[in-house]
Protein backbone atom coordinates (compact mmCIF):
# COMPACT_ATOMS: atom_id res chain seq x y z
CA UNK A 1 0.00 0.00 0.00
CA UNK A 2 1.21 3.72 -0.81
CA UNK A 3 0.37 6.54 0.98
CA UNK A 4 0.36 10.44 -0.02
CA UNK A 5 0.17 12.57 2.41
CA UNK A 6 0.00 16.26 1.87
CA UNK A 7 1.38 18.70 4.89
CA UNK A 8 0.65 22.16 5.01
CA UNK A 9 3.72 23.79 7.20
CA UNK A 10 4.31 27.39 8.01
CA UNK A 11 7.48 29.42 7.31
CA UNK A 12 10.47 27.45 8.39
CA UNK A 13 14.20 26.61 8.16
CA UNK A 14 16.31 26.22 5.07
CA UNK A 15 19.58 25.92 4.05
CA UNK A 16 21.31 28.96 2.72
CA UNK A 17 24.67 29.90 0.71
CA UNK A 18 27.20 32.17 2.70
CA UNK A 19 28.03 34.52 0.76
CA UNK A 20 30.49 36.44 3.36
CA UNK A 21 31.10 37.20 7.32
CA UNK A 22 27.23 38.19 7.39
CA UNK A 23 24.56 37.48 4.43
CA UNK A 24 21.55 40.09 5.09
CA UNK A 25 18.56 38.70 4.33
CA UNK A 26 14.92 41.02 4.98
CA UNK A 27 12.64 40.60 6.98
CA UNK A 28 8.98 42.68 6.16
CA UNK A 29 6.37 42.03 8.89
CA UNK A 30 4.02 44.91 7.28
CA UNK A 31 4.31 47.62 10.14
CA UNK A 32 5.24 51.29 9.79
CA UNK A 33 6.86 51.01 13.56
CA UNK A 34 10.62 52.35 13.18
CA UNK A 35 13.32 49.81 15.01
CA UNK A 36 16.05 50.83 17.43
CA UNK A 37 17.47 47.80 19.59
CA UNK A 38 18.29 43.83 19.22
CA UNK A 39 18.68 41.40 21.99
CA UNK A 40 20.00 38.08 20.66
CA UNK A 41 19.18 35.59 23.59
CA UNK A 42 20.46 32.26 21.72
CA UNK A 43 20.24 31.17 18.25
CA UNK A 44 16.83 30.94 17.80
CA UNK A 45 15.14 33.42 19.92
CA UNK A 46 15.51 37.35 19.22
CA UNK A 47 13.72 40.38 21.02
CA UNK A 48 13.62 43.68 18.83
CA UNK A 49 12.24 47.17 20.47
CA UNK A 50 11.36 50.37 18.61
CA UNK A 51 8.74 53.12 18.20
CA UNK A 52 5.66 53.12 20.35
CA UNK A 53 7.20 50.72 22.86
CA UNK A 54 7.12 48.07 20.26
CA UNK A 55 8.27 44.50 21.48
CA UNK A 56 8.64 41.65 18.87
CA UNK A 57 10.39 38.24 19.35
CA UNK A 58 11.31 35.38 17.10
CA UNK A 59 11.72 31.79 17.70
CA UNK A 60 12.91 30.70 14.73
CA UNK A 61 16.25 32.70 14.15
CA UNK A 62 14.44 35.27 12.57
CA UNK A 63 12.37 33.76 10.11
CA UNK A 64 9.01 35.18 11.63
CA UNK A 65 8.40 37.90 14.40
CA UNK A 66 5.04 38.46 16.34
CA UNK A 67 4.49 41.67 18.29
CA UNK A 68 4.94 40.59 21.47
CA UNK A 69 3.44 44.09 23.46
CA UNK A 70 3.12 47.82 22.91
CA UNK A 71 4.80 49.25 26.10
CA UNK A 72 2.77 51.83 27.71
CA UNK A 73 4.76 54.09 29.65
CA UNK A 74 3.18 55.28 33.01
CA UNK A 75 4.43 59.55 32.32
CA UNK A 76 2.78 59.84 29.09
CA UNK A 77 -0.23 57.53 29.07
CA UNK A 78 0.12 57.10 25.76
CA UNK A 79 2.18 54.35 23.67
CA UNK A 80 4.35 56.98 21.42
CA UNK A 81 7.59 56.17 23.76
CA UNK A 82 10.56 54.48 22.05
CA UNK A 83 12.60 51.18 23.21
CA UNK A 84 16.37 52.55 23.95
CA UNK A 85 17.44 48.99 25.81
CA UNK A 86 16.51 45.56 25.77
CA UNK A 87 18.83 43.25 27.98
CA UNK A 88 16.98 38.82 28.56
CA UNK A 89 19.40 36.56 31.43
CA UNK A 90 17.76 33.74 30.17
CA UNK A 91 14.69 33.06 27.35
CA UNK A 92 12.16 33.78 30.21
CA UNK A 93 13.44 37.17 32.13
CA UNK A 94 14.04 40.20 30.67
CA UNK A 95 13.69 44.30 30.61
CA UNK A 96 13.01 46.90 28.46
CA UNK A 97 14.17 50.63 28.79
CA UNK A 98 12.03 53.16 27.67
CA UNK A 99 13.35 56.64 26.27
CA UNK A 100 11.10 58.13 28.99
CA UNK A 101 13.18 55.78 31.53
CA UNK A 102 10.69 53.62 32.51
CA UNK A 103 11.82 49.68 33.04
CA UNK A 104 9.63 47.01 31.96
CA UNK A 105 9.98 43.58 33.01
CA UNK A 106 9.11 39.77 31.78
CA UNK A 107 9.03 36.74 33.84
CA UNK A 108 7.39 34.75 31.15
CA UNK A 109 9.42 35.44 27.98
CA UNK A 110 7.63 38.39 26.68
CA UNK A 111 4.32 37.07 27.08
CA UNK A 112 3.42 39.79 29.67
CA UNK A 113 5.18 42.51 30.69
CA UNK A 114 5.25 45.01 34.01
CA UNK A 115 6.76 48.27 34.91
CA UNK A 116 9.75 47.68 37.17
CA UNK A 117 11.37 51.36 37.50
CA UNK A 118 9.82 54.36 37.10
CA UNK A 119 10.64 58.33 38.01
CA UNK A 120 8.76 61.26 36.88
CA UNK A 121 11.71 63.34 35.77
CA UNK A 122 11.74 64.44 32.60
CA UNK A 123 15.24 64.25 31.92
CA UNK A 124 15.62 61.53 29.24
CA UNK A 125 19.05 61.02 27.26
CA UNK A 126 20.66 58.39 24.95
CA UNK A 127 19.49 55.54 27.62
CA UNK A 128 20.84 52.29 27.25
CA UNK A 129 20.90 49.02 29.03
CA UNK A 130 23.47 45.92 30.07
CA UNK A 131 24.61 43.92 32.83
CA UNK A 132 27.32 43.19 34.74
CA UNK A 133 26.97 39.75 36.44
CA UNK A 134 23.53 39.91 38.47
CA UNK A 135 23.18 43.46 38.25
CA UNK A 136 20.69 45.05 35.80
CA UNK A 137 22.36 49.03 34.81
CA UNK A 138 21.14 51.50 32.65
CA UNK A 139 22.16 55.34 32.16
CA UNK A 140 20.05 58.38 31.54
CA UNK A 141 22.25 61.63 31.10
CA UNK A 142 24.49 61.89 34.31
CA UNK A 143 23.16 58.83 36.03
CA UNK A 144 23.81 55.15 36.41
CA UNK A 145 20.41 53.65 37.19
CA UNK A 146 21.10 50.00 38.71
CA UNK A 147 19.18 46.88 40.70
CA UNK A 148 21.09 43.77 42.53
CA UNK A 149 17.27 41.97 42.95
CA UNK A 150 16.24 41.43 39.72
CA UNK A 151 14.15 44.77 39.36
CA UNK A 152 12.78 44.57 42.78
CA UNK A 153 14.27 47.88 44.13
CA UNK A 154 16.74 50.33 41.74
CA UNK A 155 19.51 52.62 43.15
CA UNK A 156 21.69 55.28 41.65
CA UNK A 157 25.19 56.32 40.72
CA UNK A 158 26.39 59.82 39.50
CA UNK A 159 28.82 59.62 36.49
CA UNK A 160 31.61 62.31 35.60
CA UNK A 161 30.32 62.89 32.79
CA UNK A 162 26.98 64.34 31.20
CA UNK A 163 25.33 63.87 27.79
CA UNK A 164 25.69 59.51 28.39
CA UNK A 165 24.41 57.57 25.49
CA UNK A 166 25.55 54.21 26.02
CA UNK A 167 27.08 51.56 28.26
CA UNK A 168 28.48 48.59 27.96
CA UNK A 169 29.55 46.15 31.37
CA UNK A 170 31.69 42.51 31.16
CA UNK A 171 32.63 40.35 33.76
CA UNK A 172 34.36 41.24 36.69
CA UNK A 173 32.75 44.46 36.85
CA UNK A 174 34.41 46.48 34.44
CA UNK A 175 32.38 48.87 31.75
CA UNK A 176 32.41 52.22 30.46
CA UNK A 177 29.93 54.90 29.74
CA UNK A 178 30.18 56.93 26.89
CA UNK A 179 28.51 60.22 25.58
CA UNK A 180 28.32 63.81 24.37
CA UNK A 181 31.33 66.11 23.15
CA UNK A 182 34.11 62.53 23.57
CA UNK A 183 32.94 61.91 27.26
CA UNK A 184 33.80 58.59 28.14
CA UNK A 185 34.08 57.37 31.95
CA UNK A 186 34.95 53.68 33.28
CA UNK A 187 34.29 51.46 36.55
CA UNK A 188 35.52 48.58 37.72
CA UNK A 189 33.53 48.14 40.61
CA UNK A 190 30.20 46.92 38.97
CA UNK A 191 29.31 51.23 38.48
CA UNK A 192 29.68 52.14 42.10
CA UNK A 193 32.14 54.08 41.04
CA UNK A 194 33.34 56.07 37.69
CA UNK A 195 36.45 57.44 36.67
CA UNK A 196 36.55 59.91 33.49
CA UNK A 197 38.89 59.06 31.16
CA UNK A 198 40.34 61.20 28.41
CA UNK A 199 39.97 60.22 24.70
CA UNK A 200 41.67 63.56 22.82
CA UNK A 201 38.66 63.08 20.13
CA UNK A 202 35.74 65.27 21.30
CA UNK A 203 33.16 63.70 19.04
CA UNK A 204 29.50 62.70 20.06
CA UNK A 205 30.36 59.07 20.83
CA UNK A 206 26.81 57.03 20.16
CA UNK A 207 28.19 53.66 21.32
CA UNK A 208 30.79 51.81 23.48
CA UNK A 209 31.87 48.23 22.72
CA UNK A 210 34.98 46.51 25.02
CA UNK A 211 36.31 44.20 22.59
CA UNK A 212 38.74 43.01 25.47
CA UNK A 213 40.59 44.07 28.44
CA UNK A 214 42.88 46.17 26.57
CA UNK A 215 40.51 47.20 23.30
CA UNK A 216 37.87 49.41 23.31
CA UNK A 217 35.72 50.91 20.32
CA UNK A 218 33.87 54.30 20.03
CA UNK A 219 31.65 55.38 17.01
CA UNK A 220 30.32 58.70 16.25
CA UNK A 221 28.50 61.02 14.16
CA UNK A 222 30.01 61.89 11.15
CA UNK A 223 31.82 58.56 10.31
CA UNK A 224 34.04 58.81 13.21
CA UNK A 225 35.37 55.15 14.81
CA UNK A 226 37.92 55.12 17.82
CA UNK A 227 39.83 52.55 19.24
CA UNK A 228 42.27 52.05 22.13
CA UNK A 229 44.39 48.52 21.86
CA UNK A 230 46.06 49.41 25.20
CA UNK A 231 43.26 49.56 28.05
CA UNK A 232 42.59 53.35 27.50
CA UNK A 233 46.51 54.76 27.49
CA UNK A 234 45.82 56.17 24.13
CA UNK A 235 43.41 56.20 21.51
CA UNK A 236 43.19 56.93 17.53
CA UNK A 237 40.97 56.87 15.23
CA UNK A 238 40.09 54.63 12.17
CA UNK A 239 38.79 56.23 8.78
CA UNK A 240 35.86 53.65 6.98
CA UNK A 241 35.70 56.32 4.72
CA UNK A 242 32.31 57.07 5.13
CA UNK A 243 30.67 60.91 6.78
CA UNK A 244 27.62 59.30 7.62
CA UNK A 245 26.31 59.47 11.17
CA UNK A 246 26.86 55.96 13.03
CA UNK A 247 25.00 54.62 15.69
CA UNK A 248 26.15 50.99 16.91
CA UNK A 249 28.64 48.98 17.40
CA UNK A 250 28.64 45.51 18.37
CA UNK A 251 31.49 42.50 18.52
CA UNK A 252 30.77 38.30 18.97
CA UNK A 253 34.56 38.08 20.43
CA UNK A 254 37.80 39.59 19.83
CA UNK A 255 37.70 39.49 15.63
CA UNK A 256 34.16 39.69 14.77
CA UNK A 257 32.43 42.78 14.73
CA UNK A 258 29.26 45.01 13.33
CA UNK A 259 29.09 49.11 13.73
CA UNK A 260 25.79 50.29 11.89
CA UNK A 261 24.45 53.99 10.79
CA UNK A 262 22.03 56.11 9.05
CA UNK A 263 21.72 56.03 5.34
CA UNK A 264 21.78 52.00 5.45
CA UNK A 265 26.03 51.98 6.63
CA UNK A 266 27.19 48.85 7.97
CA UNK A 267 30.60 47.85 8.49
CA UNK A 268 32.01 44.40 9.09
CA UNK A 269 35.26 42.81 10.57
CA UNK A 270 36.18 39.28 11.18
CA UNK A 271 40.09 40.29 11.90
CA UNK A 272 39.23 42.73 15.21
CA UNK A 273 38.42 45.56 13.51
CA UNK A 274 41.77 47.55 14.28
CA UNK A 275 42.80 48.83 11.23
CA UNK A 276 40.93 50.28 8.46
CA UNK A 277 41.54 47.83 6.28
CA UNK A 278 39.74 44.96 8.35
CA UNK A 279 36.54 46.74 7.96
CA UNK A 280 34.02 45.64 5.17
CA UNK A 281 31.42 47.80 3.53
CA UNK A 282 28.11 45.38 3.93
CA UNK A 283 24.68 47.29 3.62
CA UNK A 284 21.59 45.54 3.83
CA UNK A 285 19.03 45.43 0.76
CA UNK A 286 17.59 48.48 1.81
CA UNK A 287 18.43 52.22 2.02
CA UNK A 288 17.65 53.03 5.56
CA UNK A 289 19.30 54.03 9.14
CA UNK A 290 20.37 51.32 11.04
CA UNK A 291 20.55 51.61 14.71
CA UNK A 292 20.66 48.76 16.18
CA UNK A 293 22.41 45.14 16.13
CA UNK A 294 23.34 42.20 17.56
CA UNK A 295 25.80 39.45 16.88
CA UNK A 296 26.19 36.07 18.32
CA UNK A 297 29.05 34.32 16.35
CA UNK A 298 30.57 35.11 12.91
CA UNK A 299 27.62 34.04 10.95
CA UNK A 300 24.93 35.08 12.93
CA UNK A 301 23.45 38.81 13.24
CA UNK A 302 20.19 40.74 13.17
CA UNK A 303 20.10 44.81 12.35
CA UNK A 304 17.46 47.08 12.67
CA UNK A 305 16.41 50.59 11.50
CA UNK A 306 13.75 52.87 10.00
CA UNK A 307 10.87 51.68 7.83
CA UNK A 308 10.07 48.25 10.42
CA UNK A 309 14.25 47.19 8.65
CA UNK A 310 14.80 44.12 9.59
CA UNK A 311 17.86 42.20 8.24
CA UNK A 312 18.97 38.68 9.78
CA UNK A 313 22.19 36.59 8.95
CA UNK A 314 22.30 34.01 7.87
CA UNK A 315 19.84 34.11 5.46
CA UNK A 316 16.78 31.90 6.74
CA UNK A 317 15.14 30.09 3.72
CA UNK A 318 11.62 28.68 4.29
CA UNK A 319 11.67 25.06 2.91
CA UNK A 320 8.00 23.33 3.02
CA UNK A 321 7.55 19.87 2.97
CA UNK A 322 4.27 19.12 -0.10
CA UNK A 323 4.12 15.66 0.02
CA UNK A 324 5.43 12.06 1.89
CA UNK A 325 5.39 9.34 -1.18
CA UNK A 326 6.32 6.18 0.59
CA UNK A 327 4.65 3.22 2.52
CA UNK A 328 2.12 3.52 5.69
CA UNK A 329 2.73 -0.02 6.83
CA UNK A 330 6.17 -1.91 6.60
CA UNK A 331 7.51 -4.96 7.76
CA UNK A 332 9.87 -5.79 11.20
CA UNK A 333 13.22 -5.49 10.11
CA UNK A 334 12.98 -5.08 5.92
CA UNK A 335 14.50 -1.76 4.04
CA UNK A 336 11.69 0.23 2.95
CA UNK A 337 12.70 3.24 0.19
CA UNK A 338 10.81 6.90 0.28
CA UNK A 339 10.87 10.22 -1.36
CA UNK A 340 10.07 13.73 0.26
CA UNK A 341 8.59 16.27 -1.81
CA UNK A 342 9.80 19.74 -1.04
CA UNK A 343 9.72 23.42 -1.89
CA UNK A 344 11.41 26.51 -1.52
CA UNK A 345 9.51 29.09 -0.85
CA UNK A 346 12.76 31.62 -0.52
CA UNK A 347 14.04 34.58 -0.12
CA UNK A 348 16.73 33.16 -1.52
CA UNK A 349 18.13 29.67 -3.19
CA UNK A 350 18.24 26.72 -1.46
CA UNK A 351 21.78 24.56 -1.78
CA UNK A 352 22.07 21.14 -0.32
CA UNK A 353 19.20 20.89 2.05
CA UNK A 354 19.95 18.60 4.85
CA UNK A 355 16.92 16.80 6.62
CA UNK A 356 16.57 14.83 9.93
CA UNK A 357 14.27 12.23 10.25
CA UNK A 358 13.27 10.96 13.24
CA UNK A 359 11.64 7.56 14.38
CA UNK A 360 10.01 8.37 17.85
CA UNK A 361 12.98 10.85 18.37
CA UNK A 362 15.72 8.14 17.27
CA UNK A 363 17.51 8.36 14.06
CA UNK A 364 15.62 6.34 11.10
CA UNK A 365 18.68 6.25 8.71
CA UNK A 366 22.01 4.48 10.27
CA UNK A 367 23.55 6.38 7.56
CA UNK A 368 22.73 10.00 9.50
CA UNK A 369 21.12 12.83 8.07
CA UNK A 370 19.90 13.11 4.52
CA UNK A 371 21.07 15.55 1.77
CA UNK A 372 19.31 17.09 -1.03
CA UNK A 373 22.68 17.63 -3.15
CA UNK A 374 21.66 20.46 -5.21
CA UNK A 375 20.07 24.13 -4.94
CA UNK A 376 16.31 25.07 -5.38
CA UNK A 377 15.91 27.98 -6.63
CA UNK A 378 13.25 30.00 -4.81
CA UNK A 379 9.35 28.97 -5.96
CA UNK A 380 11.30 25.71 -7.41
CA UNK A 381 10.76 22.29 -5.77
CA UNK A 382 12.78 19.01 -5.27
CA UNK A 383 12.18 15.55 -4.52
CA UNK A 384 14.59 14.11 -2.10
CA UNK A 385 14.80 9.78 -2.29
CA UNK A 386 15.57 8.24 1.05
CA UNK A 387 16.66 4.54 0.50
CA UNK A 388 16.64 1.67 2.64
CA UNK A 389 15.22 2.67 5.52
CA UNK A 390 14.67 -0.06 8.84
CA UNK A 391 12.59 -0.38 11.56
CA UNK A 392 13.45 -3.38 13.68
CA UNK A 393 10.64 -3.39 16.27
CA UNK A 394 6.50 -3.87 15.12
CA UNK A 395 4.71 -0.27 16.46
CA UNK A 396 3.55 2.82 15.59
CA UNK A 397 6.20 5.29 14.34
CA UNK A 398 5.79 8.73 14.30
CA UNK A 399 8.40 10.22 11.17
CA UNK A 400 9.25 13.52 12.68
CA UNK A 401 10.51 15.29 9.32
CA UNK A 402 13.00 18.65 10.17
CA UNK A 403 15.21 20.87 7.78
CA UNK A 404 18.40 21.67 8.85
CA UNK A 405 20.86 24.28 8.06
CA UNK A 406 24.21 23.87 6.64
CA UNK A 407 25.82 24.87 9.82
CA UNK A 408 24.35 22.50 11.82
CA UNK A 409 22.81 24.65 14.55
CA UNK A 410 18.82 24.98 14.51
CA UNK A 411 16.58 22.35 13.24
CA UNK A 412 13.41 23.09 12.02
CA UNK A 413 10.42 20.43 12.39
CA UNK A 414 8.24 20.88 8.71
CA UNK A 415 6.03 17.46 8.81
CA UNK A 416 5.03 13.84 10.78
CA UNK A 417 4.26 10.77 9.02
CA UNK A 418 2.76 7.96 10.70
CA UNK A 419 3.75 4.85 9.75
CA UNK A 420 2.86 1.27 11.02
CA UNK A 421 5.78 -1.60 11.50
CA UNK A 422 4.14 -5.05 11.67
CA UNK A 423 5.89 -8.92 12.26
CA UNK A 424 5.38 -11.52 9.21
CA UNK A 425 2.35 -13.92 9.19
CA UNK A 426 2.72 -17.09 9.70
CA UNK A 427 3.80 -18.81 6.63
CA UNK A 428 5.40 -22.43 6.01
CA UNK A 429 7.23 -24.08 2.82
CA UNK A 430 7.01 -28.42 2.76
CA UNK A 431 9.42 -30.04 4.94
CA UNK A 432 12.48 -32.27 3.67
CA UNK A 433 11.76 -34.86 1.80
CA UNK A 434 13.36 -38.15 0.21
CA UNK A 435 13.25 -38.95 -3.62
CA UNK A 436 14.29 -41.35 -6.31
CA UNK A 437 15.43 -40.39 -9.97
CA UNK A 438 12.70 -40.21 -12.19
CA UNK A 439 10.52 -39.35 -9.02
CA UNK A 440 8.44 -36.31 -9.21
CA UNK A 441 8.33 -34.27 -6.02
CA UNK A 442 5.52 -31.39 -4.71
CA UNK A 443 6.63 -28.49 -3.12
CA UNK A 444 4.29 -26.10 -1.48
CA UNK A 445 4.67 -23.05 0.80
CA UNK A 446 2.09 -21.21 2.18
CA UNK A 447 1.58 -17.89 4.15
CA UNK A 448 1.64 -15.53 1.38
CA UNK A 449 -0.28 -13.76 -1.42
CA UNK A 450 2.21 -14.05 -3.91
CA UNK A 451 4.90 -16.39 -4.66
CA UNK A 452 8.21 -17.15 -6.67
CA UNK A 453 10.21 -20.63 -6.61
CA UNK A 454 13.95 -20.11 -8.43
CA UNK A 455 13.61 -23.16 -10.49
CA UNK A 456 12.91 -23.83 -13.64
CA UNK A 457 9.13 -24.87 -13.51
CA UNK A 458 6.34 -23.70 -15.98
CA UNK A 459 4.72 -21.46 -13.72
CA UNK A 460 7.54 -20.12 -10.68
CA UNK A 461 4.08 -17.98 -9.25
CA UNK A 462 2.04 -21.00 -8.49
CA UNK A 463 1.93 -21.73 -4.39
CA UNK A 464 2.02 -25.21 -5.17
CA UNK A 465 5.04 -26.68 -8.02
CA UNK A 466 6.11 -30.07 -9.12
CA UNK A 467 10.03 -30.56 -9.21
CA UNK A 468 11.77 -33.45 -10.97
CA UNK A 469 15.32 -33.35 -8.80
CA UNK A 470 18.35 -35.27 -9.87
CA UNK A 471 20.41 -34.70 -6.64
CA UNK A 472 19.88 -33.06 -3.16
CA UNK A 473 19.43 -29.59 -3.41
CA UNK A 474 17.69 -26.75 -1.92
CA UNK A 475 14.45 -24.85 -3.41
CA UNK A 476 14.13 -21.16 -2.70
CA UNK A 477 10.87 -19.70 -2.64
CA UNK A 478 10.38 -15.85 -2.25
CA UNK A 479 6.48 -15.42 -0.47
CA UNK A 480 5.45 -11.89 -0.37
CA UNK A 481 2.02 -10.96 2.45
CA UNK A 482 0.67 -7.80 2.25
CA UNK A 483 3.98 -6.04 3.47
CA UNK A 484 6.85 -8.14 4.01
CA UNK A 485 8.59 -9.49 1.80
CA UNK A 486 10.82 -13.16 2.71
CA UNK A 487 12.75 -16.27 1.15
CA UNK A 488 12.86 -19.81 2.34
CA UNK A 489 13.83 -22.95 1.49
CA UNK A 490 12.61 -26.49 0.46
CA UNK A 491 15.48 -29.12 0.75
CA UNK A 492 15.01 -32.15 -1.01
CA UNK A 493 17.41 -35.15 -0.67
CA UNK A 494 18.26 -38.39 -2.50
CA UNK A 495 17.29 -41.35 -0.98
CA UNK A 496 19.73 -44.09 -0.10
CA UNK A 497 17.94 -47.07 -1.40
CA UNK A 498 17.43 -45.49 -4.90
CA UNK A 499 18.67 -47.40 -8.02
CA UNK A 500 21.18 -45.42 -9.00
CA UNK A 501 22.04 -46.99 -12.50
CA UNK A 502 18.73 -44.51 -13.60
CA UNK A 503 20.64 -40.86 -11.98
CA UNK A 504 20.50 -38.33 -14.45
CA UNK A 505 23.02 -36.14 -13.73
CA UNK A 506 22.33 -33.61 -16.40
CA UNK A 507 21.06 -30.48 -14.25
CA UNK A 508 18.18 -29.01 -15.74
CA UNK A 509 17.08 -26.78 -12.44
CA UNK A 510 19.68 -23.89 -12.36
CA UNK A 511 19.26 -21.05 -9.41
CA UNK A 512 21.38 -17.33 -10.00
CA UNK A 513 24.19 -17.39 -7.44
CA UNK A 514 22.94 -13.87 -6.09
CA UNK A 515 20.06 -11.54 -6.56
CA UNK A 516 20.61 -8.25 -8.54
CA UNK A 517 19.79 -4.17 -7.90
CA UNK A 518 19.58 -1.51 -10.11
CA UNK A 519 18.52 2.40 -9.87
CA UNK A 520 17.01 3.83 -12.85
CA UNK A 521 17.16 7.49 -12.00
CA UNK A 522 19.02 8.78 -15.16
CA UNK A 523 22.57 9.70 -13.16
CA UNK A 524 24.37 7.41 -15.54
CA UNK A 525 25.20 4.75 -12.76
CA UNK A 526 23.79 1.11 -12.52
CA UNK A 527 20.66 2.51 -14.32
CA UNK A 528 20.00 -0.72 -16.13
CA UNK A 529 19.52 -4.25 -15.30
CA UNK A 530 22.60 -6.21 -15.91
CA UNK A 531 22.57 -9.86 -16.54
CA UNK A 532 26.46 -10.69 -16.72
CA UNK A 533 26.30 -13.83 -17.47
CA UNK A 534 24.55 -14.03 -20.44
CA UNK A 535 27.23 -13.20 -22.57
CA UNK A 536 27.04 -14.41 -25.96
CA UNK A 537 23.90 -16.40 -25.30
CA UNK A 538 20.76 -16.82 -27.24
CA UNK A 539 18.33 -16.81 -24.65
CA UNK A 540 15.18 -15.11 -23.77
CA UNK A 541 14.59 -12.51 -20.56
CA UNK A 542 11.30 -12.28 -19.32
CA UNK A 543 10.66 -9.00 -16.58
CA UNK A 544 7.07 -10.27 -13.91
CA UNK A 545 6.02 -7.84 -11.14
CA UNK A 546 5.47 -9.10 -7.57
CA UNK A 547 1.83 -10.20 -8.34
CA UNK A 548 3.52 -12.63 -11.73
CA UNK A 549 2.15 -10.02 -14.54
CA UNK A 550 4.67 -9.90 -17.53
CA UNK A 551 5.98 -6.76 -18.21
CA UNK A 552 8.77 -7.37 -20.85
CA UNK A 553 9.91 -10.03 -22.92
CA UNK A 554 13.89 -9.66 -24.30
CA UNK A 555 14.45 -11.87 -26.96
CA UNK A 556 18.68 -12.08 -26.58
CA UNK A 557 19.19 -9.65 -24.08
CA UNK A 558 22.65 -8.39 -24.30
CA UNK A 559 23.04 -5.69 -21.91
CA UNK A 560 23.54 -3.02 -24.01
CA UNK A 561 21.01 -2.31 -26.41
CA UNK A 562 19.09 -5.05 -25.11
CA UNK A 563 18.43 -4.11 -21.78
CA UNK A 564 15.73 -3.82 -19.69
CA UNK A 565 15.79 0.15 -18.62
CA UNK A 566 13.24 0.46 -15.29
CA UNK A 567 10.57 1.38 -17.84
CA UNK A 568 7.19 -0.15 -18.62
CA UNK A 569 4.82 1.43 -20.98
CA UNK A 570 7.71 4.58 -20.56
CA UNK A 571 7.13 5.08 -17.19
CA UNK A 572 9.70 3.98 -14.45
CA UNK A 573 8.72 1.42 -12.69
CA UNK A 574 7.82 1.86 -8.51
CA UNK A 575 10.64 0.93 -6.22
CA UNK A 576 10.39 -2.61 -5.42
CA UNK A 577 11.30 -6.29 -6.12
CA UNK A 578 10.70 -7.60 -9.67
CA UNK A 579 11.49 -11.26 -10.82
CA UNK A 580 13.19 -12.38 -13.97
CA UNK A 581 13.26 -16.09 -16.02
CA UNK A 582 16.30 -16.39 -18.16
CA UNK A 583 15.32 -19.21 -20.64
CA UNK A 584 18.26 -20.36 -23.09
CA UNK A 585 17.58 -21.72 -26.36
CA UNK A 586 19.24 -25.25 -25.03
CA UNK A 587 16.21 -25.77 -22.81
CA UNK A 588 17.62 -24.70 -19.28
CA UNK A 589 16.65 -21.24 -17.54
CA UNK A 590 17.48 -18.88 -14.97
CA UNK A 591 15.20 -17.64 -12.57
CA UNK A 592 16.28 -14.65 -9.85
CA UNK A 593 14.67 -11.43 -8.58
CA UNK A 594 15.93 -7.88 -8.58
CA UNK A 595 15.47 -5.10 -6.72
CA UNK A 596 14.80 -1.40 -8.20
CA UNK A 597 15.90 1.19 -6.06
CA UNK A 598 16.05 5.29 -6.10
Amino acid sequence: MKLQITLISLLFLFSYKVHGQYDWMNVNLGMADHLSEVEMVNDTISFIGGQNGTILKTEDAGANWSLQVNLNPTNTGGNNDWVEGIYFSDISNGYALLQSSEVFKTIDGGATWFSSYYTSSNLSYGEAMDAADSRIIFVRYDQVIYTDNQGVMWDSTSLPIIGAYDIDMVSGGIGYVCGQGGALAITTDYGDSWTQVSTGYSYDFQAVEVISSSKLILVADGGHVIMTTDGGSTFFEINLGTSDDLRNVEFANTNDGIIVGKNNTVYTTNSGGAAAASWQSNPSSQNVDIYGVDVLDNEKAIIVGDANSIHVSPPIYDINLISYNGPDTVCTGVPFDFSLFFENLGPGDAENVEFVILANFSSLMPTGNQVYQGTVGVGGSATLNVPNAILNSPGIYNLDILALDDIDQVNSYIGTVTITVIDPDPHSVSASQEFCPGDTVTLEASGGLSYFWLVNVDNPFLSQIEVSPTNTQLYAVSIEQAFCTFLDTAYVVLAGDCDTTIIDTTITDVTPLESYAFSPNGDGVNDTFVLDFLDGTNNTVTIYNRWGDQLHNFVNYNNEDVVWNGNYLGVTVPFGTYYFVVNYSGGSSVAGWVQVVR
